[in-house]
């Protein structure tokens, strides 16, 4: 799937088959900003991303795990405000969401959630 906010930031959400939990039906969800562009807080991105991983498991009875991108050292804050949309989400209650983080070997904490 791909969107543009009203402010321009263009989006791009997609699943991809996981190998790391080792499930047979396990997903990966991907969120990419795929221009770069400063994207502050919009209830319309979240809307539409939980609307996405929604339909996502109208389809699929999987396992979906979301990792948060590291490389600019944002992870802590995409990890909140992942949990934050899901926290507002009406129909939270039909998902299950464990968070974790966990360092690696370079030092670096990752953040995941697998729901």
């Amino acid at each position: 799937y791909q969107f543009f906010t009203d402010g321009g930031v263009h989006y791009s959400v997609g699943f991809m088959e996981d190998d790391v939990l080792l499930s047979k039906n396990s997903y990966q969800l991907i969120i990419a900003n795929i221009n770069n562009h400063k994207s502050p807080r919009n209830r319309k991105v979240r809307d539409t991303i939980v609307s996405i991983v929604d339909e996502f498991f109208r389809c699929n009875n999987s396992t979906l795990l979301y990792i948060c991108e590291t490389g600019d050292n944002k992870q802590r804050m995409r990890s909140r405000l992942f949990e934050y949309w899901f926290s507002t989400y009406n129909r939270k209650a039909l998902f299950t969401m464990i968070s974790s983080s966990i360092v690696d070997a370079e030092g670096v904490v990752n953040f995941a959630t697998i729901i």
